[in-house]
């Protein structure tokens, strides 16, 4: 009897312990996953902060380049390597304002978002996107832009620009790679040349971003 007395007392201490193993592991899990969202959604709210002050400027031409961290650390020396992605919802009213949507989730786990922030906008807006691993691949007018900072090469910047042009407003938005040579410049300028020529439909060219003359190499 004593024997199974101890043996009884060993088996539940296992269970006892085995189950707080778990609640603990659980516990630990929901709390990490609570830091990596409040960490994202703070990341999100800076950014796209930043692209908001742009998108409410009243200057005639405004610009800016963001380049984003590689990850986003959460707990200790935990980090997650990440895809932001920025998206367009276009007004069918023209009295109701276009929306630019950012979305962050997890390189690993595209379904699984992490934060999100919408900003309206009545400005017309334009992406151009570099495919992610072609340097020579470039999207004009596409429907969504990524940064990447894991990408070949890394896409781990953004160029806004708005300008208000002829009275109406204008949003363009490109990724580009901070580690390559020139920098962001190729992308800008492609972005400047897809604008010159649509010059003809706008009766003039802007001024606001960059692009290679007629004529010029």
């Amino acid at each position: 009897m004593v024997m199974v007395g101890f043996t009884l007392s060993k088996i539940n201490l296992l269970i006892f312990v085995t189950a707080m193993f778990v609640i603990i592991v659980y516990f630990t899990f929901g709390f990490s996953e609570v830091l990596l969202k409040q960490q994202t959604a703070q990341m999100i709210n800076r950014y796209a902060g930043e692209a908001l002050s742009l998108v409410n400027s009243k200057s005639l031409c405004v610009q800016n380049t963001i380049t984003f961290p590689d990850s986003i650390s959460y707990v200790g020396s935990q980090r997650i390597f990440y895809i932001l992605k920025i998206e367009k919802v276009e007004s069918l009213d023209e009295t109701k304002p276009n929306s630019l949507i950012f979305t962050i989730f997890p390189r690993k786990e595209p379904n699984k978002v992490l934060a999100s922030r919408r900003i309206d906008t009545l400005a017309e807006i334009h992406f151009f996107n570099q495919l992610l691993g072609s340097p020579a691949g470039f999207e004009t007018d596409a429907l969504f832009v990524l940064i990447d900072s894991q990408s070949v090469p890394p896409l781990d910047s953004l160029f806004i620009a708005k300008e208000s042009f002829q009275g109406n407003e204008f949003i363009y938005l490109t990724n580009c790679s901070s580690t390559t040579t020139g920098g962001c410049f190729g992308n800008v300028r492609a972005v400047g040349n897809w604008i010159a020529n649509s010059a003809a439909e706008r009766s003039s060219v802007s001024l606001c971003v960059p692009y290679t003359a007629s004529g010029s190499s």
